[in-house]
């Protein structure tokens, strides 16, 4: 039995801002990228700004002109609504984005350009994979990072605890030179690694708030004001290079100030009569592929525990059969029918591929879609087209009576945790799973998502990252995109404490009627 299937995607990918972007490219490319600067420094009277221009500022110019060029080529964003900001910044983007490039002397900046550039787009599926061995490691910062709780900048983790030219654990920001937290984070980390309307990226980006990477931050910010236990505290911020120890740590204390390290998936009981489901991926490789695979199978036994607990946290999307499975294992597919045509899985599904002999031939390279859906996107290219409308799914009829008569299979309460790294297809998960009655979203907001889908990647002319463009554009349903999803019930406390997650929805199962 089978709930109504998607092609599998092209592409797996898991949503990852910011700094802490995957790693793609081997070590080698560090080799390589030195190599393109010298054939840049050696060709330079090549170009006819070239004694005017280094080599930093010749790559950017490049690189930015490639986004440019695919999005506009290759994406599905122009097939998008045609008051779609992102649309827009196609070319308006390109003319700010050059002015950065103009000012490129280092691969810090040349990164900056370009990513404001991409970042501008404001769609999770238009995005970059870097070479994050190309960062120079000489961070700088002040001693303590901050970390978002309750929406309050707080100071999580600091070396100084004790000094009293160091804020002390938990203190609250109030200014840096007279910016709030936020005004910070607008000018600092918004225009550069996550977007505007997005908040759920806030709590992995703030920990990098106070991280310099190219002395911006040490030369501007001298000062802040803290709300502590004892009063209002003034800071003289002392910059320096991060220590051995605290360099190796970095990833690990950034994470831990954000919203946690990755659960593992798997299966396990807690309470009484209660099971805890963890799917941190549904795009799982290696020996997680299989361990999905058995967990979702699973699941159909859970029906008549007292709670079950769907955790998603950190699953930042990919193949939505996974998710689709999910919802037929512990709902079955004669109760989903039963939702009637009103229910989104229900509903008429129609997606608008851009049709390009590239994103033609990626279709075929991956031997993961169907033949007719195949031979469908080749007429269209051999007819000029450059559209081709793929109906995935016919509303299901159902009589009242059958509609009426029908009974969840599940007497479990059922919680969804999400956080802010759902995107994709968890995040069309959790818009599925919120139409279904006994269901509850707990936890943080998830991040948003754009009617853009089906990505594949493609490799810089520098090969200092790979773009990621979607394909496709959902035409029907449309709903809530552009929109996160907000929990039922927020957590107030640090998203990676299992334990303490644990506790509190025993406690919201047992107090609240509502659910």
């Amino acid at each position: 039995m089978r709930l109504r299937r998607h092609p599998a995607p092209l592409v797996l990918v898991q949503k990852a801002v910011g700094r802490g972007r995957k790693l793609i490219m081997k070590k080698t490319m560090v080799l390589k990228l030195l190599f393109l600067l010298v054939l840049f420094l050696y060709s330079v009277n090549s170009f006819p700004d070239s004694k005017t221009k280094n080599a930093w500022q010749l790559m950017a110019e490049q690189d930015i002109q490639f986004v440019h060029d695919t999005v506009l080529n290759q994406s599905s964003l122009p097939l998008g609504p045609k008051d779609d900001p992102g649309l827009q910044w196609i070319e308006n983007g390109l003319v700010k984005a050059s002015e950065l490039s103009a000012k490129a002397n280092s691969y810090t900046s040349y990164e900056k350009a370009i990513q404001f550039y991409v970042t501008g787009f404001q769609t999770p599926h238009i995005d970059l994979s870097l070479n994050l061995k190309l960062r120079s490691p000489n961070y700088k910062w002040p001693g303590f990072l901050l970390g978002l709780r309750n929406n309050n900048f707080e100071v999580l983790y600091t070396t100084g605890e004790g000094n009293k030219s160091s804020p002390e654990m938990g203190a609250k920001l109030l200014a840096c030179n007279g910016l709030t937290g936020e005004q910070l984070y607008q000018k600092y980390i918004s225009p550069y690694y996550t977007y505007a309307a997005d908040k759920a990226t806030w709590v992995n980006m703030v920990p990098w708030l106070l991280i310099d990477d190219d002395d911006t931050l040490s030369k501007e910010l001298k000062q802040c004001d803290f709300e502590t236990t004892h009063g209002k505290q003034s800071v003289t911020l002392n910059w320096t290079k991060l220590s051995t120890t605290v360099s190796s740590q970095l990833h690990e204390l950034t994470e831990k100030a954000g919203y946690g390290p990755r659960p593992s998936v798997g299966i396990r009981a807690f309470s009484h009569n209660s099971i805890w489901i963890s799917l941190p991926s549904f795009s799982p490789e290696g020996k997680d592929k299989l361990e999905t695979q058995k967990v979702i199978s699973k699941i159909k036994e859970f029906r008549n525990k007292d709670i079950i607990v769907i955790d998603v946290r950190v699953n930042g999307g990919g193949n939505l059969n996974y998710a689709l499975d999910v919802i037929d294992n512990l709902y079955g597919e004669e109760y989903i029918k039963s939702l009637g045509e009103e229910y989104i899985l229900n509903k008429r599904k129609v997606v608008r591929w851009r049709v390009t002999s590239e994103n033609v031939d990626f279709v075929k390279s991956q031997k993961l879609q169907d033949a007719f859906l195949i031979k469908q996107l080749d007429a269209a290219l051999k007819k000029g087209n450059n559209t081709y409308d793929e109906i995935q799914h016919e509303v299901i009829a159902l009589s009242s009576a059958d509609a009426n008569n029908s009974k969840s299979p599940v007497s479990a309460k059922v919680f969804l945790l999400t956080d802010g790294r759902c995107y994709s297809s968890c995040w069309l998960f959790t818009r599925a799973m919120k139409g279904i009655e006994g269901v509850t979203q707990v936890g943080m907001p998830t991040g948003l998502m754009m009617e853009y889908t089906e990505a594949r990647m493609v490799t810089s002319p520098s090969q200092a990252f790979e773009l990621m463009i979607p394909m496709k554009l959902f035409i029907e349903p449309r709903d809530h995109f552009g929109k996160s999803f907000e929990p039922e019930f927020v957590y107030p406390g640090y998203m990676g404490d299992t334990e303490a997650l644990q506790r509190w929805i025993e406690t919201l199962a047992r107090n609240s009627t509502a659910i």
